[in-house]
């Protein structure tokens, strides 16, 4: 319970500060995605279920911001919790340079999708101009926003708790 609770507040965290910030951390027509950052930290850790339910909600919640378009934040990040929980097994989910890896690879993969569904602009161009620079930019940003997240949803146990 405790745990879903942080979720949540971890999916409108993301959403919320990428919002609010996105005019201020973007470089070049570039943002860090932050909800790909915690969607497949929950995919790794907890597991796709719940991994696609963050997905839906933070997705539900950036379609908020982008009325014209509801439902394509909620899809896209859905799938990504999806595809997230099925590359759980094939890496090492309590390691951070795979969590980082794989955030990456997840922004990288959604970030142009929403893109040029939104624009109706080529899929191609959108991956090649914003989409990798996106997924470098999310990386880094893993790496500063991947302890917090699992210091917050993950705490490791006490002594008295072992």
């Amino acid at each position: 319970m405790r745990r879903g609770i942080l979720a949540i507040f971890a999916a409108w965290l993301s959403v919320f500060l990428q919002s609010a910030l996105g005019g201020a951390i973007t470089v070049a027509g570039m943002a860090p995605d932050l909800l790909c950052i915690l969607v497949m930290l929950a995919a790794l850790r907890i597991g796709p279920l719940a991994a696609m339910r963050i997905g839906f909600l933070g997705g539900f919640l950036a379609d908020c911001y982008h009325p014209a378009t509801m439902g394509l934040c909620a899809a896209c990040y859905t799938v990504a919790g999806f595809a997230g929980g099925a590359v759980r097994d094939r890496l090492y989910p309590e390691k951070l340079a795979g969590q980082v890896a794989a955030a990456a690879a997840l922004a990288l993969a959604v970030v142009p999708v929403i893109a040029s569904l939104r624009s109706g602009g080529g899929y191609l161009s959108i991956l090649l101009r914003h989409g990798i620079g996106s997924a470098v930019y999310t990386a880094a940003a893993a790496v500063l926003l991947l302890p917090l997240y699992n210091r917050l949803l993950f705490p490791r146990p006490s002594g008295r708790e072992r």
